[in-house]
């Protein structure tokens, strides 16, 4: 399926973005990770 430019754009962006991502997700793990432990 065709997506539309503006989709694909965001998904570019997000890709560019994903390191960062895995490393906000790693970081949020954690702190949820140290909030349930309390």
């Amino acid at each position: 399926p065709a997506i539309p430019a503006k989709q694909w754009f965001k998904s570019a962006a997000l890709f560019g973005r994903l390191p960062e991502l895995f490393r906000d997700m790693r970081r949020l793990k954690k702190q949820m990770a140290t909030l349930i432990d309390k």
